[in-house]
């Protein structure tokens, strides 16, 4: 009923309930702004500490991996911002796509610098970089996909101008309502895949595990 940061009720003007953990059914839930401050805070948090270990480690590493570690530092700087913009939704979509490739392409750059093999010294430090660059790419992606997974759906949906009454929209409405999130349910992947020829459960399985479930309740 309440936010898991502030405490405030979700029944505030405005208090949107969020998953902490989307997907998951045990998950605590927590309003826009407070999960979004908390982000931002693990985000500065997590950036300084990669920050110090890099600057920490040129101190004793040789030249080519302190390059190397540089790139990656900057790589995943260059991740952290173009989450934020995009977060933001502020860009055109061929304005956001474009990041994205020259981010890919910056990071594919960076990775062909890797000294092979490491020094003993470096192994440690370079692992843990390599790391946060890699929870940034991957949070970056996500975030990406998921973008433009809706705006191709929204994108091919018809106007419904029919339902703006519904939605209470302005006057100048044309009828497009975007969404952001749909629930397609647990079964919808699997039916969708069967279309394509691709079967991923055991239908007699399935029916046996329902039935043994009916009984034992």
């Amino acid at each position: 009923m309440n936010c898991a940061l502030c405490d405030e009720p979700f029944a505030s003007p405005g208090n949107q309930r969020i998953a902490v953990e989307p997907g998951n059914d045990d998950s605590l839930y927590a309003c826009r702004d407070c999960l979004t401050a908390f982000v931002a805070q693990v985000r500065r948090e997590r950036h300084a500490a990669s920050e110090r270990a890099v600057e920490s480690a040129g101190d004793t590493l040789p030249p080519a991996l302190k390059r190397y570690l540089s790139s990656v530092e900057n790589v995943r700087r260059a991740g952290d911002a173009v989450e934020r913009l995009a977060e933001a939704g502020n860009l055109e979509p061929l304005q956001l796509a474009w990041l994205v490739v020259s981010l890919e392409s910056a990071h594919a750059w960076a990775m062909e610098e890797r000294p092979v093999p490491l020094s003993p010294e470096g192994g440690a430090e370079v692992k843990r970089i390599e790391f946060a660059l890699f929870l940034q790419m991957h949070q970056v992606r996500s975030l990406v996909a998921n973008i433009f997974t809706y705006y191709l759906i929204n994108q091919a949906a018809p106007a419904e101008p029919e339902t703006c009454a519904e939605f209470e929209c302005p006057s100048d409405c044309q009828g497009r309502h975007d969404v952001e999130h749909i629930d397609c349910g647990p079964d919808e992947i699997y039916e969708a895949l069967e279309g394509h020829g691709v079967i991923i459960r055991d239908e007699d399985a399935d029916r046996e595990d329902d039935m043994n479930a009916e009984v034992s309740s």
